[in-house]
Parts: C-alpha cells; structure tokens; sequence
C-alpha cells in the first residue's frame, strides 16, 4: 500500500511540476504579446505626439494590461529621479523589477528603446522603439511557434521520468 501511495504522490507532483511548467510558457508569451502591444501604442503616440516622455507613459498606462501595465506603472512612478539616474537607468530597472516571466532574449530585446527614449531626436526614437517591435514581434512568432514543441517535450520527459521512477518505487 505504501508503494503505491508513493507511486501516486510521484504521478501527481509530476503533474504539477508540468502545470507550472506549461504556465510559465504561457505567461512568458503573455508578457511579450503585452510589451509588443504597449510598444505599437507607444510608437503611435510617438509619431502623433510631441509630448514629453512623462506625458506619453501616462497615456500608455490607460491602454496597455498586463507585464507592460506592471512596467509602464513602475517607470511613471519613479520618473521624479530622472535627474538623478538616466532614463535609460530608469528604463532597465522597471524591466528588470517585473521580469520573473521574462527570458534573457525578451529582455535584451527590451532594454534597448530605454536607451534612446526621451533624449535623442524623433527620428531616432522611432527608429529604436520600430527596431525593438520588429524583434519583438520576431520574438514572438517565434514563440508561437516553438510552443507546441516545448509543451510536448516538456509532457513526455516528466511523464517519461516519472514513470521510470515509479516502476522503480514499485
């Protein structure tokens, strides 16, 4: 009774590793879809407006959800210390204090507008917020596609090893 009892305790903390696994992926895509969202508005804004950075997060903040609603809200909240620290400063430590459902590609892929945002001519912040959405949007297809296969793989070698494992218990 005992094996067995640890054969399915096995089986189901199992499932549960894959459930959060599966989730993680979710949410990473999520948070991507959110930034290429918010950073399509933004370029907007920038192409429409002349308004200073301040006043374009706040209009970002009213439309964007998500990651990018988390990020958008930090970077508001702490541009009181622009004369302190850079924007781009200001820019990565936002990203960086929403980025658990964030890999290293999206977040290289994102710290990059931060770098040109609010201080170089127009022209050149389009240019770096149109670049960083091309990647972006780049990075998410690709994710969309690798998906299925992450999720496959990721069924097969948790069930794969927690099988083995119980037929070991057993």
């Amino acid at each position: 009774m005992t094996k067995v009892t640890g054969f399915v305790l096995l089986q189901l903390s199992a499932l549960m590793f894959l459930h959060r696994r599966l989730l993680a992926e979710k949410r990473k895509a999520e948070s991507a879809a959110s930034f290429r969202d918010m950073l399509e508005q933004l370029l907007g804004f920038l192409e429409r407006e002349s308004s200073p950075m301040p006043e374009l997060l706040q209009l970002l903040q009213k439309r964007v959800h998500g990651a990018s609603a988390l990020f958008t809200a930090t970077l508001q909240d702490s541009m009181d210390m622009l004369g302190e620290h850079s924007f781009r400063e200001l820019w990565r430590r936002a990203l960086y204090s929403h980025s658990e459902d964030m890999d290293q590609e999206l977040l290289r892929i994102l710290e990059e507008p931060g770098a040109v945002l609010g201080h170089f001519e127009l022209a050149r912040q389009l240019d770096a917020v149109g670049l960083c959405l091309h990647e972006l949007r780049r990075y998410c297809e690709k994710q969309r596609r690798e998906q299925p296969q992450k999720a496959r793989l990721a069924i097969g070698l948790t069930l794969s090893v927690s099988l083995m494992a119980g037929i070991l218990l057993l």
